[in-house]
């Protein structure tokens, strides 16, 4: 008989509204016979890697996604990507294998390149922890904490003046279910009222 360990970890989301500013620039172009000399863009970055609700953790140039628990085959997986570039080989929307890592290159506007490695992991039956927690608009990264094997925080900061009632948040976790209560949560579709700390249960 298969026996799966079910395990709870509790989020709690603190939410700060925090000040913020307006920063107004003024471009000076050059002008070289009546026309404005603009530069050609040399960014390349992946900004987002997602496999089905997987949200990869992007540090660097290093890319890892870690699928739900009773993931078996890692050979057409589909990811879709987010870059600054103009360009990324392999291409978005496209069934790659990845039973070992692969490397994703982005070629900007002036041609220059930047090399990803993105590697695939699965979880293990006994894994419940949120990896990924974004909320639309977020000043700063968030801050996850482990305060235990079964329990966690998270911490979102969002710009001075955000209503907080209706607020959708994106995730990824290694776990195969997330609830707050007894309300199923789904990654980029559930909104909550973040006006009260929240509690996750993965």
């Amino acid at each position: 008989m298969f026996l799966r360990k079910l395990g709870l970890f509790f989020l709690i989301l603190i939410l700060t509204l925090s000040s913020s500013c307006t920063l107004s620039m003024r471009t000076h172009g050059t002008t070289t016979t009546g026309k404005q000399s603009i530069g050609v863009s040399s960014a390349k970055d992946i900004t987002a890697f997602l496999i089905d609700e997987s949200i990869g953790v992007i540090n660097g140039t290093n890319i890892t996604v870690t699928l739900p628990f009773g993931t078996t085959d890692l050979k057409a997986l589909v990811p879709t990507i987010t870059t600054t570039g103009t360009n990324v080989s392999p291409a978005s929307g496209i069934a790659e294998d990845f039973t070992n890592p692969r490397t994703y290159r982005v070629t900007a506007a002036d041609g220059s390149t930047k090399d990803y490695r993105v590697t695939v992991t699965v979880s293990a039956s006994s894994d419940k922890d949120i990896l990924v927690f974004t909320l639309p608009n977020q000043i700063g990264s968030t801050v996850i904490a482990n305060t235990s094997s079964t329990t966690g925080a998270i911490a979102v900061t969002v710009p001075y003046g955000t209503s907080v009632a209706n607020l959708v948040a994106s995730f990824s976790t290694t776990g195969i279910s997330v609830a707050i209560g007894s309300t199923p949560q789904v990654s980029g579709v559930t909104a909550n009222n973040f006006t009260s700390t929240k509690a996750y249960t993965v």
